[in-house]
């Protein structure tokens, strides 16, 4: 095909069927228009990105885009990978940019989704303990969207078909999946994803998060030399201590979480005892040892016996709504919560059964 043959078969040239006329549309002026014509047509168009780690009133670093939607993914891309870490992590037997992923998804979905008519600047944010992007949106749910309640609803569905075509996306629905995978590999915790007029991804930031160290030391797996011959010796070190072996890891809660909660005496030694079994299954699955024991502070709060949802968990723990949303996530991932009923929505009690009482 030729130029115009392709853009034909792409969607970005038609006939206006109220005039009559031919032309380009919208569409095919943002995704490959030039700087000149996009400002004739959408003047407040802009992508706004920023670092905000160590001067949070303005910025460390900045970039303001206002080119086609093409070059601006490549650019904000870049950004991205100039100012976050690229921590290894191996994925069968491919090493894996979990950044460069992390950032794909949320730089496509910022551009392929956002509402051009809205005067409202789109912005890619990075600050030392999370990221977003949040651009307008025509929302048709207010809220929090989760993968249980997904339902994709392309907002520019032409723009969204090109990016998949050359690889800038997948199909539609993915990105939320990739980043709720993704995310949790990246840094231990769970995006957020707000729904609205200003719709919004948050992905959390834990540069001491490993995962790849993470599920070493859960397993025991380091590769320390003194595990592997059998030879604990002064200068290899204890390999209980320097591969964080799994069975004192999982086995004894009070020793390796270190429980502030307990030394502080905001958590009882009933309540550590008794979170021993869960403590294993948390470790397991590679929680942080912070969420740990924020998880033990709810069960203390809670018990065995009383409903609470992700409301009270944020009061208890006096954090934000994501952050409450993450350690509810973690403790179902878990498989240590059910839910019930009769107590108003998303309501649910600790398992008692794995305990051997």
């Amino acid at each position: 095909m030729n130029d115009e043959e392709l853009l034909k078969s792409a969607g970005l040239y038609g006939r206006d069927i109220t005039t009559g006329a031919e032309g380009y549309n919208l569409a095919a002026i943002m995704l490959l228009g030039k700087d000149d014509t996009i400002l004739n047509v959408a003047p407040t168009y802009a992508t706004d990105a920023l670092v905000r780690k160590i001067n949070v009133d303005r910025y460390d670093d900045r970039e303001v885009i206002k080119t086609n939607l093409i070059d601006s993914y490549n650019m904000l891309i870049e950004f991205g990978k100039k100012n976050l870490p690229d921590k290894f992590f191996l994925d069968d037997t491919i090493n894996k940019s979990l950044r460069n992923t992390i950032v794909r998804e949320m730089v496509s979905n910022t551009l392929m989704h956002r509402e051009f008519s809205s005067s409202y600047t789109a912005k890619f944010v990075i600050e030392k303990d999370k990221m977003y992007v949040e651009n307008a949106s025509r929302a048709t749910r207010q809220g929090n969207i989760t993968l249980e309640e997904l339902e994709p609803n392309p907002k520019n569905p032409v723009i969204a078909n090109f990016f998949r075509n050359i690889g800038y996306a997948d199909q539609l629905g993915s990105g939320v999946r990739n980043l709720f995978k993704y995310s949790r590999l990246y840094s231990g915790e769970d995006p957020e994803f707000i729904e609205g007029d200003i719709f919004k991804i948050i992905v959390p930031l834990n540069e001491k998060y490993s995962f790849d160290y993470q599920e070493s030391v859960t397993t025991g797996k380091t590769g320390n030399a003194s595990e592997k011959t059998g030879n604990v010796s002064e200068e290899t070190g204890n390999a209980s201590e320097k591969t964080g072996n799994a069975s004192e890891k999982t086995g004894n809660a009070s020793e390796k979480t270190g429980n502030a909660l307990e030394e502080t005496g905001n958590i009882s030694k009933e309540t550590a005892r008794r979170f021993k079994m869960y403590y294993e299954k948390l470790a397991n699955l590679g929680v942080t040892e912070k969420n740990i024991d924020n998880i033990n502070f709810v069960y203390d709060k809670a018990g065995s016996d009383n409903p609470f949802g992700q409301s009270d968990v944020q009061k208890w723990l006096n954090c934000s709504k994501w952050k409450a949303t993450n350690v509810m996530n973690e403790m179902k991932k878990a498989e240590i919560l059910y839910k019930v009923k009769g107590y108003g929505p998303g309501k649910y009690k600790f398992i008692e059964e794995i305990h051997p009482f």
